[in-house]
């Protein structure tokens, strides 16, 4: 039935034969098979646009898009958005491989569930349960859509984009696209502006090969911090109003190691200027902001004493207050949504992944 077809969108360069060809059919032989699998051959130099037309030609349900120019990750999403009918857009990525129940499982998990936009699922590196490293926990998603909101001002916490199904009516009702000035970390502003219209979830079960390779868009991590912090930072601005060069530093440490120029009282005043800052324009629940600026507080300085033996962040007056008793629940609270994570992995049936 038309009113039930999943538009699976897939963007390609140059892809690695083999590697292509294991994307390709793991979409192909999905369980679920009411699709459109829309490609978009993105001016590769070489044979991935003669792979990708010989499956067309022995699968009526790919649709095939070839760019005359190489537009990039982003603009060929939204080419192929433009054209998707699915009551359900699918992120896919060429280098990685669906589990083959993958579709099934959260069409089924869409359609009871009418509030959530966004579904993502756990992703896995390899196909050996010993080496299935589970990257994304690394991300700090966690279920309480308030906790995500406040999360995403600092760094994308959103599903793995390659997991992701989107209600697509979410997006035209909306005017929602990809945004074309970010050529990378594309997921990330889409995902602020559909929780903007209902819930984003994620499936704790392992269905989608995720490869680590050379030739992936994410693996020039400077770049994908530039655009990643581009979007952190409108945010920021939009919560406080203006920010000096020095203030767009502190911001952009949320989502790394260690904190700016070593200024602990520098990134302490940030803290409570962000603070005070919701407290005027309540953005976000004020109780689970507070909570989440010490909690990243917390983590910075104990992975500070403990990595770089520097301990002015655990002696700060601010670290005290991690023992009242609601930051310490707090903090296990977290570590416990990442042991379920880590379940999943444990339990996942990588004999459920299609390869050649």
């Amino acid at each position: 039935m038309d009113d039930l077809l999943i538009s699976v969108i897939m963007s390609v360069f140059n892809t690695e034969e083999s590697i292509l060809r294991d994307s390709i059919e793991s979409i192909c032989k999905q369980t679920y098979e009411n699709i459109e699998f829309i490609i978009v051959t993105d001016k590769p130099t070489d044979n991935s646009y003669q792979i990708v037309k010989e499956y067309q030609e022995n699968d009526e349900r790919i649709v095939l898009i070839e760019n005359e120019d190489n537009l990039g990750l982003t603009k060929s999403l939204n080419k192929a958005l433009a054209i998707a009918k699915g009551k359900y857009i699918a992120r896919m990525d060429a280098d990685d491989v669906a589990f083959h129940h993958r579709l099934e499982k959260q069409f089924h998990y869409m359609e009871s569930h009418p509030e959530v936009v966004v579904l993502g699922t756990q992703i896995c590196t390899s196909l050996d349960p010993n080496h299935a490293l589970d990257i994304y926990p690394l991300c700090d998603w966690m279920p309480d859509q308030e906790v995500i909101k406040i999360r995403m001002l600092f760094r994308n916490v959103g599903v793995p984009h390659p997991t992701a199904m989107i209600r697509r009516d979410a997006l035209i009702q909306n005017g929602i696209s990809y945004d074309e000035r970010i050529k990378k970390s594309q997921d990330y502003k889409l995902w602020l502006e559909l929780m903007k219209y209902g819930k984003i979830d994620m499936l704790n079960e392992m269905l989608l090969l995720y490869r680590i390779h050379d030739g992936q868009i994410s693996v020039n991590r400077n770049d994908q911090l530039e655009y990643s912090h581009m979007v952190s930072l409108e945010q920021a601005i939009n919560l406080l109003g203006s920010m000096t060069d020095e203030e767009k530093q502190f911001h952009c440490c949320f989502s790394t190691n260690d904190i700016y120029k070593n200024d602990v009282k520098g990134y302490a005043n940030y803290n409570s200027k962000l603070i005070k800052a919701n407290k005027e324009r309540k953005i976000y629940d004020q109780r689970k902001f507070e909570l989440e600026i010490s909690y990243a507080w917390m983590q910075k300085a104990f992975r500070r004493a403990i990595f770089k033996h520097k301990f002015d962040m655990i002696l700060n007056s601010k670290t005290i207050k991690f023992f009242r008793t609601d930051l310490l629940v707090y903090y296990f609270k977290n570590k416990q949504i990442k042991r379920m994570r880590k379940k999943a992995l444990e339990l996942a049936d990588f004999s459920d992944c299609i390869m050649r």
